[in-house]
Parts: C-alpha cells; structure tokens; sequence
C-alpha cells in the first residue's frame, strides 16, 4: 500500500515528491533500525494506477514499528481478486519481504489467510508511490504457484531403508513435460545420482508424473516431469527410497519450485520447515551391530539402534524384525486423492468402508492410502505379553498425517477376546515400539474407533481392565 508516518512534520505535497531510488536494505537490517511512529496503511489503492489517495480516514494505522503490505490475492472463483493493505509486525513481514519496498509474488500463509499472493511490502513515507501492480495481477491467473505442501517419511532410524513422499498441489493448470524441481532432502546416505532414479506416482495409467526421476545426493535435489496435464487443486504425490543418515541430523527443510511458465513471475520457493530426516544415532550395545538383546545372541534383521531392534519397513514384524507381511488388495485401498474441505469415505475392492472423514478434518488436500495386511500372529512387545493379536494390521498412509478433527476408521476382527479379556483397536507407537490402545466399538463384526492421525493400526485382545492409553486419539463415534 501507500504509507506516511504520522510522526513526520513534512507536508504531504513534499512527502509525494519522495522517491527511492537505491537499492533496498535487506530485511535483518530494517528489523535493526527504529521504526518511529505509526505507518498509516491506505487501502483505496487503485492497483492499476497507484495514485496517492486524497481521503486520509481510508487509512489504516498501524501500530508503532509495524509495516505494511499491500497484496492482490485469486478469489475462489479464479477471475476476480481481493486487493487491499494490511498492517503486519516485523517478525511477520520477514516471512513475506526480503527487503522493504520489495514487490513480488509469494505464497507464504500469513496473518491466518492461505494462498497465493501478489505483494508490495512497505516500511517507509509513501514507500509504493506510482507503483504498478498489473503485472503482479497477471502473473496470478498465468503462473501456476504451489498452493499446498506436505511431506512425510515411514522411519527415522539411522542408516535405515526410508520412503519419503512430497504432496502439493497447484492453483493454476501446469502443462505436460514440465519440470517440478524438489530440493533441500539433504543429509541421506543414498541413491547414488541418477537421471533414471525409480520413483513412485500414484494413478495408474493416468500418472501425474513420469515414472522416472532426476536425483542429485549431495544437492538433496529430485527433478520430476509431468506427465499429464496437472488441473488446480490436484494433488501431485511422489515417493521415492532413500537411506537415512547414519549420524545425528537434524530435520530438514523441504523445498517444491514450480515451473516457470510465464516470464517475470519468479517467486520464492515454498517450504516446509523441519520436517523429516531428523536422525539420533546411537551405538549399539553388542559389537557386532547385527546382534542385539541381553546376550547379544539375536540377530536383527532390521536396524540396531541402542539395545533395540528396529524394523525399517512397513512389512517387517517381530522383536527382530524376521516377521513378513503381505498386503491383502481385495481389502485394501489404492492411493487416492482426498480434497481439503470436502467429506470423504473409502472403500476397500470388497465393498468395505476403511474411512470416513467430514469436511473439517484435512488440513491439506492429500493423498491416502490403505494396505490391510494379511498377517495376525504379529509377536507382541515384550512390555505387552498379555495382549494378543485379534485382526490384521492396517497401515493407513502416508505416514504422520494429522487431521484437524478426528477421522473413523474401521479394523478387521478375526479372533476372539478370549476369558477376561475384551477387544480393543490400538494404535502401534513407532518410538516406543509398543501399542496405544484406543476406544472403539464393535460395529457389524469390525472394529470402529477415530484417530487424529496415521501409523499402523489393529484390534487386539487385551486384559479388560487395561486403560486407554493414546493420547492423541477421541472415542469412537
């Protein structure tokens, strides 16, 4: 917007002859110089022409040392567009300006509104005078920006086997046979580079990318091509296996750089901080680091990390890791695609429902998927003898999604409860290796209970006066 400092005694006709002209000072060094008085932020711009406007009750003032930034945003029906100025504190205005007087594009959440921005950030006496915004304006209905972005992994266990997988999804259309350039995956021990690296893309015969990837390990970057048409709001999913870091690491950031499609439309890319590849490494207890348990005489066919045998894959069961798994299809259900604000329900092939979520419950429009295993003689953890396997486990994917509100899922029961004991679902704690038991009720022969979030699930028979002990999970409906 087009701002003044109400602490200033020059005249209005000398401050509208004010023009910068040199080059801006980065934002760390604003943030170190005193902002004095109110900046007043006008919000009757005329985008097109960014005449000073001559009412001063349009104006909003901020509080002292906050900033402006004036900002063209889509609406939801792609053609017109919200234009107005807001004040925001320094903090905030590192998150959307490098610099002040910074004009760009941006899709950085901020100021509890989500999507994707046009901006001018403003911090001085009528920083934005004669600024144009048709461009920005453009660039919004041309170039197609990340509008969402997650990522997961399946473990975090040093030096072990791990798929990660990037979501996102677009608010413009991209084009066939254009580059998607992924970044900051940083830190893994492998694959090797590869401009053929096996990547995997849900959709079957309708793939939104190619079925092959451009890898860089010491860039920790993925290059990936689409290979449709990708609509606004579809969401793209791609997973590929890596090999975690065998030492401590911290987690990293993950980058998703959308193709240029029109010139002049750059934007800073869209991150998500700290998310994955966070590593503890710790020795193990046995010399011979295949070997675990208190005489050192069991072999670990997963990961040894301390005194502990972990399992790497979502496949592998048992104290060591020696028990396989297969995924029964027929009651499964395939990656698909779940809208943000929409309700959802899947259906495994045999016609059984395995979720349902109401419109409140993503954050993020995403991909889901269920693999219902067929395996129930899973040993249990040696703190958790007396429960037993009742059913299959149920992985529902990806890995770590957390819902706003809490999602219906159903298990399979296969056993019974047993004298004294009651059936119950549980949820399989990957830090601890033990089950969290749920509430759930029997609903037509299955398991019913709600989860806020991911990870491996199953019905269990368990002592009946075992608490409940996950906390991050509600009663079932």
């Amino acid at each position: 917007g087009v701002c003044r400092d109400t602490a200033s005694s020059a005249t209005m006709r000398e401050l509208h002859q004010r023009r910068f002209g040199a080059v801006l000072a980065l934002a760390a060094i604003l943030l170190a110089l005193p902002i004095t008085g109110a900046i007043e932020c006008y919000d009757n711009i005329v985008w097109e022409d960014s005449d000073f406007p001559s009412a001063p009750d349009d104006a909003i003032t901020c509080s002292n040392g906050d900033m402006c930034v004036g900002y063209v945003q889509p609406q939801d029906d792609g053609v017109t567009v919200n234009k107005a100025t807001k004040c925001y504190n320094p903090t905030t205005m590192t998150t959307i300006c490098k610099a002040v007087n910074e004009t760009g594009l941006t899709t950085e959440t901020f100021d509890d509104v989500e999507g994707v921005w046009a901006y001018s950030c403003c911090g001085q006496d009528f920083c934005n005078d004669n600024e144009t915004y048709v461009d920005e304006a453009n660039c919004l209905s041309e170039q197609p920006f990340i509008d969402e972005l997650a990522v997961f992994e399946n473990n975090n266990v040093q030096g072990a086997s791990n798929d990660i997988t990037v979501q996102f999804s677009f608010h413009a259309t991209v084009d066939a046979n254009k580059q998607i350039v992924i970044e900051g995956i940083s830190g893994l021990d492998g694959p090797a580079d590869s401009t053929t690296l096996a990547i995997t893309v849900p959709g079957g015969s309708d793939k939104l990318l190619e079925s092959t990837a451009e890898w860089s390990l010491n860039d920790g970057k993925l290059t990936v091509t689409t290979k449709r048409e990708i609509m606004p709001n579809e969401t793209v999913s791609v997973t590929f296996s890596g090999t975690n870091p065998s030492e401590t690491q911290s987690k990293v950031s993950v980058t998703v750089t959308p193709p240029l499609i029109q010139a002049g439309c750059e934007t800073r890319n869209v991150s998500k901080d700290d998310t994955i590849l966070g590593v503890t490494f710790v020795n193990a207890t046995c010399d011979d680091d295949n070997f675990f348990g208190d005489e050192c005489t069991t072999r670990c066919y997963g990961v040894v990390v301390g005194a502990k045998c972990k399992c790497t894959s979502d496949l592998q069961f048992g104290a060591d890791c020696n028990g396989t798994a297969v995924v029964n299809t027929a009651k499964s259900v395939a990656p698909t695609s779940v809208t943000k604000g929409k309700a959802f329900s899947l259906v495994s092939p045999d016609g059984s429902t395995l979720i349902e979520g109401s419109a409140e419950s993503l954050k993020g429009s995403t991909v889901i998927e269920v693999k219902m295993l067929d395996y129930t003689d899973f040993e249990m953890p040696t703190t958790q003898k007396e429960f037993a396997a009742a059913g299959p486990i149920a992985i529902f994917l990806p890995h770590g999604l957390v819902f706003s509100s809490p999602v219906t899922i159903w298990l399979l029961v296969t056993n019974a409860a047993g004298s004294g004991k009651e059936l119950r679902a549980a949820v399989f704690d990957p830090d601890t290796q033990t089950w969290e038991l749920l509430t759930g009720v029997m609903v037509d022969g299955r398991m019913k209970a709600q989860t806020l979030h991911f990870s491996k699930f199953s019905t269990l028979s368990v002592p009946s006066a075992t608490t409940t002990a996950a906390a991050a999970t509600t009663a079932a409906a």
